[in-house]
């Protein structure tokens, strides 16, 4: 099937079948998966403000009929990660790399050495080529095509990803990089990460989405991604996401991470971009001895909204648990975030926190915080906290009083907010690119288009 073909059709029917009619060749379980997912996404109701979990959330201005469910490569294709270094900070990935550019993948690159240790990393459409067994034996696992309508969606139309799997007591320090560079008009982009760390496997993994910023009056953008992180005994896992998405674009994101006993995983996010941004971050601790760190940062300014859902399950006793996010919200900028903590029966001797602060910039922005404890067990130790505030105007005064002037002394108290989330990213090379990614959002926040497409986005109190 042409894919000029797809580009014209959108997110219905007749899309659809376009392209299914593409996907002729894949195996026939992944093509009955995506009917399932099909008949998921239509049958269940779009979300409104009537659930609890939507109802800071206007999804009415989405056309679905104007988003390709397929985007190819613009212009001229290489292989090259070189050819994106000017556009995009490629950064550290010596032992492996993947870049997908639009709903392609086009590069793939991992060392001799974990090659040699039975490390494999390839993209997620190799990976059903290649490795259709192991993919699915746990594709849709941890967050099946039934979690919801847009997870739905992303089943039935994916492309593109990432798979690893990590070897019993396998250990990848450095890095392993999967960018994903969208610079396609009006594209759906439907990615998925699947990842499974074998008994003691150890591994640092970071995961960029990019966008280029579109002319004005461009059409709509919306991506639809799920990732799946698999955790034997003992297995950890430091995993961080950038997201630069340009401001036209719909960003909603299901991740999960499952973990055996003695399995830890350390999870930060930061959100910059897009013109809506959805998550729902999950991890279950399964076993005794189980660990877990779920750490955000968003900065969103214009008419960007953030709305954010955690959920952190101790289902087992002596797990350990953290939850902390800090944004900063200006000009007319809305977020929200609802985080939950739930200890099972079973899961005595646990210690959770869950802490959510947000800095506002602007007397115009919003911010809505819903921390919550679910707690079966009688010991345990559980605590949550939220805030929303200003810049603190005696930290302000304590800077200017030594000669910094205000704009800069405003700046260095904004990204300072930051520091306590960023001292989780796993190695100083990624700190230092999370921290230029937030110096460039500071310095270009008053050259943003607030809102290309005009009009106000709705926004509803917690009344």
């Amino acid at each position: 099937m042409e894919t000029a073909e797809l580009t014209r059709t959108g997110l219905n029917p007749e899309g659809f079948a376009v392209f299914l009619a593409r996907r002729a060749g894949e195996p026939a379980w992944m093509t009955e998966q995506r009917t399932i997912a099909w008949d998921l996404f239509q049958n269940l109701p779009m979300p409104t403000r009537k659930d609890e979990e939507w109802r800071r959330v206007d999804l009415r201005s989405i056309r679905f009929d104007d988003i390709a469910p397929f985007a190819p490569v613009v212009g001229a294709r290489s292989d090259r990660p070189e050819v994106l270094q000017a556009r995009v900070d490629l950064g550290p990935h010596s032992d492996g790399l993947l870049i997908q550019r639009n709903s392609e993948d086009i590069h793939s690159e991992l060392s001799a050495g974990l090659r040699a240790k039975g490390v494999i990393w390839c993209g997620f459409d190799e990976a059903v080529r290649r490795h259709e067994d192991i993919v699915r034996t746990y594709y849709g696992t941890v967050r099946p095509p039934a979690g919801g309508k847009f997870t739905a969606l992303h089943y039935a139309f994916q492309s593109g990803g990432a798979f690893l799997y990590v070897p019993p007591g396998v250990q990848i320090d450095v890095p392993l990089r999967n960018l994903v560079f969208a610079d396609a008009p009006g594209f759906g982009l439907f990615p998925h990460t699947l990842i499974v760390l074998d008994r003691g496997a150890r591994l640092t993994y970071f995961e960029e989405r990019v966008a280029s910023r579109p002319a004005p009056g461009a059409r709509q953008n919306l991506v639809s991604s799920v990732a799946e992180i698999h955790m034997k005994d003992g297995a950890q896992i430091r995993f961080m996401s950038l997201q630069e998405y340009d401001p036209q674009t719909y960003n909603f994101s299901s991740e999960k991470a499952v973990g055996g006993r003695d399995a830890s995983v350390a999870w930060l996010t930061a959100e910059l971009g897009g013109k809506l941004n959805k998550g729902f971050i999950d991890c279950d601790l399964t076993g005794s001895g189980g660990r877990c760190e779920l750490l955000g940062l968003y900065f969103i300014n214009g008419r960007q909204q953030s709305d954010i859902v955690t959920l952190l399950t101790h289902k087992a006793p002596h797990t350990e648990g953290n939850i902390l996010y800090k944004g900063v919200c200006d000009d007319f900028a809305r977020s929200g975030f609802r985080g939950r903590i739930v200890v099972q029966h079973a899961a005595n001797q646990t210690q959770s926190f869950l802490a959510d602060h947000t800095m506002l910039l602007s007397d115009k922005s919003r911010s809505d915080s819903v921390p919550t404890l679910e707690i079966e067990a009688n010991d345990v130790v559980c605590k949550h906290a939220a805030t929303v505030g200003e810049i603190s105007e005696e930290e302000l005064f304590y800077l200017r009083s030594r000669g910094i002037p205000e704009a800069l002394a405003k700046k260095m108290i904004i990204l300072g907010f930051y520091e306590e989330v960023l001292k989780g990213v796993p190695a100083a090379a990624l700190q230092e690119r999370v921290r230029r990614a937030l110096q460039a959002k500071f310095d270009m926040r008053d050259h943003d288009t607030p809102d290309i497409e005009g009009g106000d986005m709705e926004w509803r109190t917690n009344s």
